[in-house]
């Protein structure tokens, strides 16, 4: 860590060096869709470079955004590396998530899943929080402001207490489907498993897309699985006593209809007009690495922990286990 100016710089390294880590935008775009974009885009970070077991593609990553290619964990740590990135595809994050802690790193940032299973996944946890390593993980809902806003009114009770819902989601239940029950952890924060059926690929043969009913603060929701062969979607759809709220466009907007007296039929209540908020999605990126700048300096808590991952990671896997 370097200090500059009035803030301190921290050296972020980056394992894996595909499109999530680096190829999905470029320098100088404006949205932030990459971890190195978010690093490179910050007076907060330096880049230090990357590790892929394709050293092409870490040259490539290099030769566009700059930093080092490492071959190694060890050879990168010969250099003072305060943070470190796992941008990797998704059956090599626990391997890698235990290597990490044997070397100095102030914190860890992750892609999800922590892990294949909830074992791999609570011995991440754990061995985290023994070492006092801070990890944090990308469901990037999470980090951007307008989904913030939005748990704060829904605890401020401004619908009224949630009624039910249904979301839609594809490419996996741990892969993608997890991130509809993030979210629903973050908004509502109760979520338990029923059941789940209708299971097919259009991801891996190990994390099949599926349809299951889950109870979220003890009301019926739907999880609806669509093949992502056809089309890719995400969208969240939640009925409260005094409002409709649905999180629409992969979870760009956000739209809010409240209830209103029929003009037509007495004494019922309908829908009224919905408004829409803009979610600045394509700068979660961003905001993820100034919350861990925050995080680092004293000033935040982590939006997204291994704990919060967890949560996700076991009822995915609970209702993959019940599929019929």
């Amino acid at each position: 860590m370097n200090l500059k100016g009035n803030h301190s710089i921290y050296n972020v390294l980056i394992v894996g060096a595909g499109n999530i880590a680096a190829g999905y935008d470029r320098p100088g775009q404006l949205e932030y869709l990459t971890h190195t974009h978010a690093v490179c885009g910050s007076p907060y970070f330096n880049l230090s470079g990357f590790i892929d077991v394709c050293a092409k593609k870490a040259n490539k990553a290099v030769s566009k955004w700059g930093g080092q290619s490492y071959c190694s964990l060890r050879d990168a740590f010969k250099n003072k590396i305060d943070i470190v990135a796992i941008t990797v595809p998704d059956q090599f994050h626990y391997e890698l998530l235990v290597e990490v802690t044997s070397f100095p790193v102030k914190l860890v940032f992750t892609e999800k899943p922590l892990a294949a299973d909830v074992k791999g996944g609570l011995d991440i946890v754990s061995l985290y929080e023994k070492r006092n390593i801070p990890l944090c993980v990308n469901y990037k809902r999470r980090y951007a402001p307008e989904m913030s806003e939005l748990k704060k009114h829904i605890q401020q009770k401004l619908y009224g207490n949630f009624l039910t819902g249904s979301g839609c989601y594809g490419k996996g239940l741990v892969h993608n489907g997890s991130h509809l029950v993030d979210l629903l952890f973050f908004l509502l924060g109760e979520v338990t498993p029923i059941s789940a059926t209708y299971g097919f690929v259009d991801f891996t043969e190990e994390d099949p897309t599926a349809s299951a009913s889950l109870l979220v603060k003890n009301r019926p929701f739907w999880m609806i699985g669509i093949d992502s062969n056809y089309c890719t979607v995400f969208e969240l759809d939640l009925f409260f006593e005094k409002a409709r709220i649905r999180v629409k466009d992969l979870g760009n907007c956000i739209e809010v209809s409240t209830m209103e007296e029929s003009r037509v039929h007495k004494g019922y209540k309908v829908l009224g007009p919905p408004s829409q908020a803009h979610v600045s999605l394509d700068h979660s990126m961003k905001y993820s690495y100034e919350n861990i700048f925050h995080f680092l300096e004293g000033n935040e808590t982590l939006k997204c922990t291994g704990r919060d991952a967890l949560d996700s990671l076991e009822i995915c896997l609970e209702l993959k286990g019940k599929l019929k």
